[in-house]
Formats: C-alpha cells, sequence, structure tokens
C-alpha cells in the first residue's frame, strides 16, 4: 500500500514537472519567435510612408495631380491626400487604406498596430494585426506567412491615411445647369430647389443634385452631362453619367498651348535667378581677390611708415599704395555689384508682385479684384453698423486707397486682355526682323549688324534697350510699340 501511494505521488510530481518544462519552452519559443518578428520588422517614419504613398498614387493614376501631407502630433501620425475633381474618393482611398499603419475597433474604443509585407513589385499585403480586445488581442489568424523571398516587412509610420477629393464650384455648377437643361427644368441660381419634375420631391438644391452625380464619377477637365437611360429606377442618377470631352481638339491644342507657356515662363524664371545667382557669387569671389591683393600690397610696408621724399623707395612706395587704393576700390564696386546681383536673385525667386510677363498674370489679377473688392465691401458693411451703433468707422482714405487700387487692377486686366489677342508674328521688313514674343512679352528687332547711330538713339528714345541675353533691341510689348517699331524699320519719322 505504502509502494502504490509513493508511485502515484511521483507519477504526479514527474506530470508537474514536465508540464512546467513544456510551458517554459512554449513560452521561450514565442519569445524567440517574437524577437525574431521585430528583428525582421522596419520600421518607417510617417514622411517615408508618405513617400511610398506618392509613388504609389502616381504608378496608379499617372495623370492624376495629388497633394500628400504628413503630420505627426502628440501620440501618432496621418497622412493626408486630397486633390481637385479628377478620380473618385473610392478608387483612392482603395489605395491609401493599404498604407493604414494601425487599426481601430470602434466597439470598445480601441487602435491596434499593424505590419504589412512589401512586394518586389510594390504591392501590400497584410502581415500581422494584433487585433483587438473584441477577439482577445493577439490572433495567429492575422497572420501571414513571408509571401515571397524578396518580401520586406514594414511597419508604416502614419496610424491612417485619409483620402478626400475636392468638386470645384465651376464642375458642380456646369453639371447643374446641364441636369437642369436636359429634364426642361428653369435653372437660375445654386442655391435654389427645383420647383417641378423629378427633382422637386428630393428636396435638394443644385448643389445637393450636382454633387450627388459627381461624388461617384471621374471628372478631368472639362465635361458634358448624358442622358444614359429611361427607365426609373427609383435613384435619379441611373439617368446621367459624365463624359470628358475630349472630342474639341481646339480646346485641348489651346490649353496645351498655355500650359507650355507657364511651363517656359517658369523656366526662364529659373534660369534668370541662377544667371543672377552666379553673377553675384562670381563678383563675390572678385571682390575677395581685390581685398586680398590689396592688403597684400601694404603687407611688407610697416605700420605708419611715411613715404620717404627724395629716397630710393619714394616712387615704388607711391606706387604700391596706389595700386592698393585701386584694388581697394575694385573691393568695394564688386562688393555693391555682389549685393545688385543678389537682390535681383532675391526679388526673381520671392517677387509676390503680378508679372505681366506670366502668362497666369489675367487669372491672378483677377482673384487679386475679387480679395479686394471683397476688402471694400466689408469695410462697408463694418462702416453701416457702426454709423447705425454711432460707433467709430473706419477711415475714409481706407476706401479711397482700395477704390484706387481695384481700378488699377481693372484696368491692367484689360490692358493685359487686349495683350492676350495679340498673335505671335515674324516678319522681315528692310532686312530687319521684327518679331513679336508673347512668351518674352517683347517687341523685338534683329539688326543684321550693328544699326546706326541714330537709330540707337531712336531706338532708346522709344523705349527700346538692347538685350545681350536675346541678342536683339526690345521693349514691352503693346500695340504701340509694335506700331513705332516698324515706323522705326520702315524709316517712318516719330
Amino acid at each position: 500500500m505504502l509502494l502504490k501511494v509513493f508511485t502515484i505521488e511521483y507519477i504526479h510530481l514527474y506530470t508537474t514537472m514536465y508540464i512546467h518544462i513544456c510551458t517554459e519552452e512554449v513560452q521561450e519559443n514565442k519569445m524567440e519567435t517574437k524577437q525574431i518578428t521585430q528583428e525582421q520588422t522596419t520600421y518607417l517614419s510617417c514622411a517615408e510612408t508618405a513617400k511610398l504613398v506618392r509613388k504609389s498614387l502616381k504608378e496608379n493614376f499617372s495623370s492624376q495631380k495629388f497633394s500628400v501631407r504628413s503630420s505627426t502630433y502628440a501620440g501618432g501620425a496621418s497622412i493626408d491626400v486630397s486633390w481637385t475633381n479628377g478620380i473618385p474618393s473610392g478608387e483612392v482611398n482603395k489605395i491609401c487604406r493599404q498604407f493604414n499603419g494601425s487599426g481601430f475597433d470602434g466597439m470598445v474604443d480601441y487602435r491596434f498596430s499593424k505590419q504589412h509585407w512589401i512586394m518586389p513589385d510594390g504591392s501590400i499585403m497584410t502581415a500581422h494585426s494584433e487585433g483587438s480586445q473584441c477577439t482577445g488581442g493577439y490572433n495567429p489568424e492575422y497572420d501571414c506567412e513571408k509571401p515571397h523571398p524578396d518580401a520586406k516587412k514594414v511597419r508604416f509610420g502614419a496610424d491612417s491615411v485619409h483620402a478626400q477629393r475636392e468638386i470645384t464650384d465651376d464642375a458642380l455648377r456646369s453639371a447643374a445647369k446641364q441636369i437642369a437643361e436636359l429634364n426642361n427644368i428653369e435653372f437660375g441660381e445654386m442655391n435654389d430647389y427645383p420647383k417641378e419634375g423629378f427633382f422637386a420631391a428630393r428636396g435638394d438644391c443644385w448643389w445637393g443634385i450636382a454633387k450627388e452625380l459627381l461624388w461617384t464619377q471621374e471628372l478631368n477637365g472639362s465635361f458634358k452631362v448624358v442622358r444614359s437611360g429611361e427607365d426609373c429606377s427609383g435613384n435619379w442618377t441611373d439617368f446621367y453619367k459624365v463624359l470628358s470631352e475630349n472630342e474639341n481638339e481646339e480646346e485641348k491644342i489651346e490649353a496645351k498651348i498655355k500650359q507650355d507657356r507657364i511651363d517656359a515662363y517658369k523656366e526662364k524664371q529659373e534660369a534668370k535667378f541662377e544667371r543672377y545667382t552666379e553673377l553675384s557669387e562670381k563678383a563675390s569671389s572678385q571682390s575677395t581677390a581685390a581685398y586680398e591683393a590689396s592688403n597684400k600690397l601694404t603687407s611688407m610696408m610697416p605700420f605708419g611708415q611715411p613715404i620717404l621724399v627724395g629716397h630710393h623707395s619714394e616712387a615704388r612706395h607711391r606706387r604700391e599704395i596706389a595700386r592698393s587704393h585701386s584694388q581697394m576700390d575694385k573691393c568695394v564696386e564688386l562688393s555693391n555689384k555682389s549685393e545688385y546681383y543678389a537682390n535681383k536673385a532675391d526679388a526673381t525667386k520671392n517677387n509676390n508682385a503680378i508679372s505681366s510677363d506670366n502668362p497666369e498674370a489675367i487669372d491672378l489679377l483677377k482673384d487679386k479684384l475679387i480679395k479686394l473688392e471683397g476688402q471694400r465691401t466689408a469695410i462697408k458693411d463694418f462702416n453701416k453698423k457702426a454709423r447705425a451703433e454711432k460707433t467709430e468707422q473706419n477711415p475714409g482714405y481706407m476706401l479711397s486707397n482700395l477704390g484706387q487700387n481695384i481700378a488699377s487692377v481693372k484696368k491692367r486686366i484689360v490692358q493685359l486682355e487686349s495683350l492676350d489677342k495679340i498673335e505671335e508674328t515674324e516678319e522681315t521688313i528692310n532686312g530687319v526682323v521684327l518679331k513679336t514674343n508673347k512668351d518674352d512679352n517683347r517687341v523685338q528687332l534683329f539688326f543684321d549688324g550693328k544699326p546706326d547711330e541714330d537709330i540707337r538713339t531712336n531706338l532708346k528714345r522709344n523705349g527700346f534697350r538692347w538685350s545681350p541675353y536675346n541678342g536683339c533691341w526690345q521693349r514691352q510689348l503693346t500695340p504701340y510699340a509694335i506700331r513705332i517699331a516698324r515706323d522705326l524699320i520702315q524709316g517712318g519719322e516719330f
């Protein structure tokens, strides 16, 4: 009996020790596996993740321009993707969701981390997810084994990637007008509600009607709305679809010409900035060399040493002093020249003034006009309220100055619109090439050799200046400049 009890206790003890040893081995294996997983995972920053998002969007939607902005804050990071018109949000979200570094369970308000595989072809697969408290935390079913020998495990630095498309007011307004026309409904303002027809029962204004139509449609550039069906299925959007107006070749050609002009202007400004910067650096280097040369000429002279009149060193002493003064004058002159070109480079890069050379000048001026008129309206409303409440109003010069600015901007818009109608021409009169260059916004005269002094004097008197860069005499492009240029090379008097 004693032997039987001893044997049972021994078996129980042995079994307990075996279970304990097995449990420790399992825990060690889990720790080793977790350590290996962590060592194999590359942790990307939010900015690095944004670069991958930008690259993936470009590969999938090459014709669409996106704004991808990353932001970090206490407790997390996110990426915001935005674009205008173009691809519907649903299509872009399919790409963006792959880069979410975290998941969120709204039922229990719990955020959990995720890891992903990046395949050699750039595609992404979920590698590991902690799950949520609803699933008891870690769940092996969320793990995915390495799908390819060259796959890379990463942890994206952004908790979430948000995609938001903006549909412009012009697109919505154009769609609303065409919907109203197709349904024989009178269209007034976007804030109006249709009072007849199918849309009257919806209780929605034209903004909402147009948004519902365009929200799921791809929209690039100009478009038209066409009827796509006649059978009512209860949803009015079944009757319409959006098509790009690729048939209008003239508009496409004009848009390309304008874009080419904009690109050429930007390249010219960049080249001008680089040229001014180079000239500034060159002048600065020469100024330093002149300063060192001036110091070198006087370095061998004892400090305060006077000129020894009558001594054999007098002539040499005077020459070295004169040369030193000359080099110092040259140093100051070159220093001023360097500063001059540095200021011109800075003005080229950072000047916010609207240049008439800019192909976008008319659009920029119209935007400026809207802002100025808005400021004037705000001041008038404030003054009206102040008069009613018998409080202090804005000084009168504010409205006066705004009125002058508005008049000036309107005048410039009219002038530039008239210049926009001028066609680029190139003609030869009496051996002189007369060219209207819209890209440079200049009237240009190309002479075969150096013109006579009388002609040069007349050119300068009438605003023409020699341009070494373009190799011609030129002035700002205006109808008047074209007339006097033609008169000059035809031998006329003016």
